[in-house]
């Protein structure tokens, strides 16, 4: 572990659990699939986000095998098509095996939970999948465009209108939905009202369920989230037209550009990618949903709640049901405040609470970043703004926003459109053009930098900034504690 050159590549609100199926998913399982795949990890929560490392050497190689795979025609045409069926079979058969799991012994259930736990990690082969090779797709596509156009902006451009979703993905679908009812709110009674949000409700309660331990959407948040709409016949009308405005640009830069076989190939598969990146998670946060009660059971054969379970390594849980005994309340008291879960190769480790920290101080894994005042990233939907900064690491953070803050964040997800729409900039760590981020800033007509890599780092909550997101440069104006906050 100390041999490995670590580099930090995601952060998240990740538990145990999931970690572990990222892990396989992105290891083991990918590389049989793909012929590529990242086997050495480290997964280090802190009690507020959980950040994600990989082997700097194996990730290197793992793009260059993605980018491999990108010169194959076949792999290009397949790909995205074969991924969306997986991941629609794959939640299925999961849903099903998992029905019945309180009619079964612990050993049993054991059994159950060691068979789901494969199909879970094999599941998150094209989840890595279709996250990792938008990038790439990018990168290729814009060295080609490099080559007959010789002018930056306007390859930025090309990129951009290439990226951008054609069709409404699940949250605008939400949205589209929550507007409709908005429309004809004052026609209806409180019991009708209350009917169709029950309905909507039903229907999209999964949107923030990244994790199996997150907490759905309710009835009060719809309720709530209707009650904010000001313009809902302008805002449904502002949607429908962008999305037809996308697919104007999209076909009239493709017939301007009239490119070569390869390159329309890969423009095409760009766009089935960015689809399947939100459909994808679509899928995931359903399976999350379908899953709780799984787990629960899980939970109450061990005394654990659905949190804590999501604590557990497979062999912890997996011993405590043959044995039937409960877990350690002590140890899982330490992995709230940190954890620290390292993968190499197949063998698993982790470390909980002090231990966790020492270990990931030993390790020198974070760089020690100066404050110059200047945070440089990519432009990613243009504009200039001043605002106050709010440091955004999981949706646990979202109660601190206020109309107009600009959110600073590792990365965004759907679930964080609901405060998107109330923020004035966005700032990311992480991201391309193809980003969640980017791509909702510029639906929204946000200024938004991505992959600065360090603005969560150097920003803090209050901070006086300036985002130019036609530069790609944030500036601090004045510390928080500068200006009464």
């Amino acid at each position: 572990m100390e041999n490995i050159n670590w580099q930090h590549l995601v952060t998240r609100r990740l538990a145990v659990q999931v970690a572990i199926a990222w892990n396989y998913g992105f290891g083991s399982l990918f590389n049989k699939k793909y012929n590529a795949g990242i086997n050495n990890t480290l997964v280090y929560y802190n009690g507020k986000k959980t950040d994600y490392f990989v082997d700097r050497d194996e990730l290197r190689r793992f793009n260059e095998d993605l980018d491999k795979l990108l010169d194959d025609p076949e792999v290009v045409a397949n790909l995205m098509p074969e991924a969306k069926k997986f991941v629609e079979e794959t939640y299925e058969l999961i849903k099903e095996i998992t029905k019945a799991a309180d009619k079964l012994s612990n050993e049993e259930l054991a059994k159950l939970f060691s068979k789901f736990s494969k199909y879970h990690a094999n599941y998150y082969t094209r989840m890595w999948m279709v996250f990792r090779i938008c990038e790439r797709i990018v990168i290729k596509i814009e060295s080609m465009l490099d080559e007959v156009i010789h002018d930056e902006n306007e390859v930025k451009e090309l990129s951009w209108i290439f990226s951008i979703p054609l069709l409404p993905n699940d949250v605008t679908n939400e949205r589209m939905g929550l507007l409709r009812i908005a429309l004809k709110k004052n026609e209806l009674s409180d019991k009708e009202l209350k009917g169709l949000l029950m309905e909507h409700t039903q229907k999209y309660r999964h949107i923030p369920l990244f994790d199996f331990d997150h907490e759905p959407y309710d009835l009060n948040h719809f309720a709530e989230e209707i009650k904010q709409i000001k313009k809902p016949s302008e805002e449904l009308e502002k949607i429908n037209s962008a999305f037809m405005e996308r697919k104007k640009d999209f076909e009239s830069m493709l017939d301007r550009l009239n490119p070569k076989p390869e390159l329309k190939n890969l423009i095409n598969m760009l766009k089935d990618a960015v689809f399947l990146r939100d459909y994808r998670d679509m899928i995931r946060q359903k399976l999350n949903l379908s899953i709780i009660d799984f787990y629960k059971e899980l939970g109450s054969r061990i005394g654990l709640s659905i949190q804590d379970v999501a604590l557990l390594t497979n062999k912890e849980i997996e011993k405590c049901l043959l044995s039937s005994k409960h877990f350690d309340k002590n140890k899982i008291e330490q992995r709230k405040k940190s954890f620290l879960l390292v993968q190499i190769g197949n063998k698993i480790k982790i470390f909980s609470g002090d231990a966790a920290v020492e270990t990931v101080n030993g390790l020198n894994l974070y760089e020690v970043v100066n404050d110059t005042g200047v945070i440089k990233g990519r432009p990613a939907s243009p504009g200039r703004i001043s605002g106050t900064a709010k440091i955004v690491h999981t949706n646990l953070d979202f109660g601190k926003l206020n109309e107009g803050d600009i959110l600073v964040a590792a990365m965004t997800r759907q679930d964080f459109v609901s405060v998107m729409r109330k923020v004035s900039a966005i700032v990311t760590n992480e991201g391309g053009v193809t980003s969640h981020a980017a791509i909702i800033a510029r639906e929204l007509g946000l200024p938004c930098v991505v992959g600065t890599h360090i603005a969560t780092d150097i920003l803090k909550d209050g901070d006086f900034i300036e985002v130019d997101a036609n530069e790609g440069i944030i500036r601090k104006i004045r510390d928080s504690e500068n200006h009464g906050l």
